[in-house]
C-alpha cells in the first residue's frame, strides 16, 4: 500500500472511534488541554491523550505548549476536506509538526 493511501486510511481510522469524534468537537473552536478534556468528556486522562494522540498522527489536531499545559486544537484545514476528496486523491493538508518537550537537560 502506498504511504498516500495508508495517510488516507489513518484520516478515516482516527474519525472512526465515538470519543475522537467528541473531543474534535470540543476544541472545533477553541483550544482545550487534555486534562479538561479529559473532565468534559467524562473520560480517563490517559485515554483522552491516547485519543488525542491518534488525532495528531492523522494531522487532524494541533497541540501547543503553554506552560505547564498542551493545549490541543482542531486543524481547519484538514477537517473542512470534503469526503469524496479524499477518496478520489486530493491532497491532504501538511500535517502540524509534534512539539518536542524539552526540561532542563535537553529534549526527550
Amino acid at each position: 500500500m502506498s504511504a498516500d493511501l495508508a495517510a488516507r486510511a489513518a484520516l478515516f481510522r482516527a474519525l472512526g472511534h465515538p470519543a475522537r469524534l467528541g473531543l474534535l468537537r470540543l476544541i472545533w473552536t477553541q483550544e482545550a488541554s487534555g486534562d479538561a478534556l479529559a473532565r468534559l468528556m467524562h473520560l480517563a486522562p490517559a485515554t483522552v491523550s491516547h485519543h488525542l494522540a491518534q488525532l495528531a498522527e492523522a494531522g487532524l489536531i494541533a497541540t501547543r505548549q503553554d506552560g505547564h499545559h498542551r493545549l490541543h486544537r482542531a486543524q481547519a484545514a484538514a477537517l473542512n476536506l470534503n469526503l469524496g476528496d479524499v477518496v478520489r486523491g486530493a491532497a491532504l493538508p501538511p500535517r502540524a509538526p509534534t512539539p518536542t518537550v524539552t526540561a532542563c537537560c535537553g529534549p526527550f
